[in-house]
């Protein structure tokens, strides 16, 4: 398993540096990276769309390599968080706040396959994205929440 998940992160790594995100992490089978830090871009949604759109058609490419088939699942939410560099032995660059937890909803209320954005998100996405509209979901903390799926651009 470790060596499969090596894999897959460095595929997503490669891809973190060829779109412009930020790796801040990852945890078991999670992968958490955010577009806009350290320095504040006007288009973070667009790069966050663009990196999301990448990992799934890499995981596409992955399957058809024969490996075993995996399926993931993308959340994304813009909007303000608290970042910073934590430790002193093993320093971790990492972000809190509700938009951190809110894109965490959007990925685990999710779908196999599937990129679910939240409406602060698809607001700011150009209009060449594809996006349906889905029925509200009901997001731990945070209540009814409308949410899209992005299908491609």
């Amino acid at each position: 398993m470790v060596i499969v998940l090596d894999n897959i992160f460095q595929r997503f790594d490669r891809l973190a540096g060829k779109i412009g995100v930020v790796k801040i992490g990852a945890q078991g089978d999670g992968y958490l990276a955010v577009a806009g830090l350290p320095n504040q871009r006007p288009d973070h949604a667009r790069v966050a769309a663009e990196f999301a759109l990448s990992l799934k058609q890499e995981m596409v490419n992955l399957n058809g390599s024969g490996a075993c088939p995996l399926s993931l699942r993308i959340g994304i939410h813009s909007g303000p968080v608290v970042a910073g560099v934590t430790g002193r032995v093993a320093w971790r660059y990492d972000v809190w706040g509700r938009t951190v937890n809110l894109a965490s909803r959007m990925e685990s209320l999710g779908a196999p396959g599937r990129i679910q954005v939240s409406a602060e998100t698809a607001a700011q996405l150009p209009a060449y994205y594809r996006l349906k509209k889905r029925r509200p979901i009901e997001a731990k903390g945070f209540g009814l929440t409308q949410t899209y799926w992005l299908e491609g651009c």
